[in-house]
Order: structure tokens, then sequence, then C-alpha cells
């Protein structure tokens, strides 16, 4: 009974994804989630990272300068007063220019390393950012798979369906319908009861928008046009 059901549903998903090419590269849902906030994350720690060596480095450059034009005042003093003290400031000030100069080149190289990181986080979560542009299609071609699959692999699914009148089984709806007034002259929900009740200015609730839908109810659609909207009461002060 539902084989011919779940082929239409393959069709479907079939033609879905040819309109819809870029669904085939797609993670599922939860991954597609789960990978743009992974890659927005580092990205935004790649980005701190960056400025961190940039602040390390522009640091590291005001030692090296301060260092060298200690040097260059220890070596003019060596060289105009010249003695052992002078040469042993010279020396201390040579070594302090050497190592300033040392943790400049390493504070260099990880401002490049930082660079090429956050190079690489921006691809990333560009890559992600755009796949993720299409998740609303990925939900919905998610929805027709599981449709899928439950009617070819969940007989509760076909068969017994939910104990809410929010979710019948699929033979009930093939059997029945969702919804069935009763058999005419039995005076109840019937035809000329939903017919009557339209002469008189009702909408039925199976006519409302989706996700209000309530084919058991009316509502007077006369009393409901006739309601002040918020700026209609604004207008009226």
């Amino acid at each position: 009974m539902t084989d011919p059901v779940g082929q239409k549903v393959q069709i479907e998903m079939e033609r879905y994804v040819e309109q819809n090419p870029e669904l085939s590269n797609l993670p599922d849902v939860e991954d597609l989630e789960s990978e743009h906030k992974r890659s927005g994350a580092e990205f935004k720690a790649a980005t701190a990272a960056l400025t961190k060596a940039q602040r390390a480095l522009d640091a590291a450059k005001k030692k090296v300068a301060s260092a060298s034009k200690a040097q260059a005042k220890a070596l003019d003093a060596a060289q105009s007063k010249p003695s052992a003290r002078a040469d042993q400031i010279k020396a201390d000030a040579d070594k302090k220019v050497d190592e300033a100069s040392l943790a400049e080149d390493t504070a260099q190289n990880a401002l490049d390393d930082a660079r090429q990181t956050l190079d690489a986080a921006k691809v990333e979560r560009d890559t992600w950012r755009g796949k993720y542009a299409f998740i609303e299609k990925e939900r919905w071609y998610e929805r027709l798979r599981n449709l899928r699959d439950s009617l070819t692999d969940d007989l509760d699914f076909v068969l017994i369906g939910q104990s809410t009148v929010q979710n019948p089984s699929v033979a009930q709806l093939l059997k029945k319908g969702y919804f069935n007034p009763d058999a005419p002259g039995k005076g109840g929900f019937d035809e000329l009861f939903m017919t009557t009740m339209a002469h008189h200015g009702f909408d039925q609730g199976a006519e409302w928008e989706p996700g209000g839908v309530d084919s058991m109810h009316f509502e007077l659609a006369e009393v409901v046009d006739r309601l002040w909207q918020p700026e209609d009461a604004k207008l009226k002060k």
C-alpha cells in the first residue's frame, strides 16, 4: 500500500536535488549547524590571536629600539673614554640588542603564522557560511528522506500513527482522510451544517492559513473583520 507513496517521495527527492544541486555536497542539518558554528568560532579565535601577535611584535620592536639607543650610547662612551667598565657596558648593551632582535624575529614569525591561520580560518568560515545558506532546503530534503524511510521501514508510522489527532497513521489518511464530515441525514457535522454556517458568515477552520488549520472549528468572519487593529486604536485617539 505504501510502496507507491514511497516511490513518489523518492521521485520528489530526486527532483528536488536536481533543482538544488548544492544539496548533494551538504551534510545533514545537525552537522551543518555544528560546522557553521565551529568555523565561526575558530575564525573569531584566529582574529583575536592575530591581534595579540601584532601587539607582541609592536612591543618587541619597541624593545629593539630602546636597546639600540642604549647600545649607541654605550658605544660613544667606550670610544670617548675607553675603559674596562665602558667596554663591559658596551658588551651588555650589544647582548641586549641581540636578545631584543631575536625576540622581534620570534614575534614576527608568530605574526606570520597567525596571519596564515586566520586566512585558513576565513576560508573555512566562508565555505561553511555558504553551505549554511542552504540549510532550509536541507531541512526540507531531510523531511522528505525521513518520510520515505518511515513509509518503507516504520510500520507504526504507516499503520498505527500517534495517539493524537494531529498525527494519524498513513493508513488512516489513505482510508478515511484527515477529516470527514458526517453522512447526510445524521444531523451531525455534515455538509448541510457547514454550508449553513458559511451562509451565516462563519469561516471554517479548514480554510485557515497553514499552521493554524483547525477543521473542527468555525469563526464568525464578520466579527473578526470589525475588530480594531492596534493601528486603528491609535488613529482614534
